[in-house]
């Protein structure tokens, strides 16, 4: 009679384990990621190179010179290193930004700047060389404006 009684207790446990685990997989569904939006890897990359982008005149807006570029497709940003920028303003005045960091949104409207900021305005007929030293820098190409809220050091002919 026990080993009746033993087989009748492991029968018991092992359809209660089986029901368990049908329960357990039938009401908890596998948590599924989205590996698009969790992994952040870029999907191509460019070294050493210069890019033009011209305004709706067919004239140059800004030039962009960089060690190397990654862009990344989940938040459709670009990952700059070691640049250089000449933008070029509505009175044919020469601007030079320079940095190790740049971040671009929305396909270089928007660089965001970090890291031994300069720039540079050239020198003309009615204006002397300026030049701003920064950690960061906002530059949005669209509204033609730079911001930042860090400290600003500008340099002129006679000024600090």
């Amino acid at each position: 009679m026990s080993k009746l009684r033993y087989i009748l207790i492991f029968v018991i446990v092992l359809l209660i384990t089986i029901f368990t685990r049908w329960l357990l997989t039938s009401v908890e569904e596998p948590a599924q990621l989205d590996t698009a939006a969790v992994l952040h890897h870029p999907d191509y990359f460019i070294s050493n190179f210069n890019a033009t982008l011209y305004d709706a005149k067919g004239k140059p807006s800004y030039k962009l010179i960089a060690s190397h570029l990654e862009h990344f497709p989940d938040d459709d940003s670009m990952h700059i290193q070691n640049l250089q920028m000449e933008y070029i303003d509505a009175g044919n005045q020469k601007w030079l930004a320079t940095a190790k960091n740049g971040v671009a949104y929305k396909e270089i409207e928007v660089l965001h700047l970090s890291n031994d900021v300069k720039v540079i305005r050239d020198s003309t007929i009615q204006h002397n060389v300026i030049t701003l030293y920064t950690n960061t820098l906002k530059m949005d190409s669209v509204k033609r404006v730079a911001s930042t809220e860090d400290e600003v050091k500008i340099v002129g002919k006679n000024s600090t």
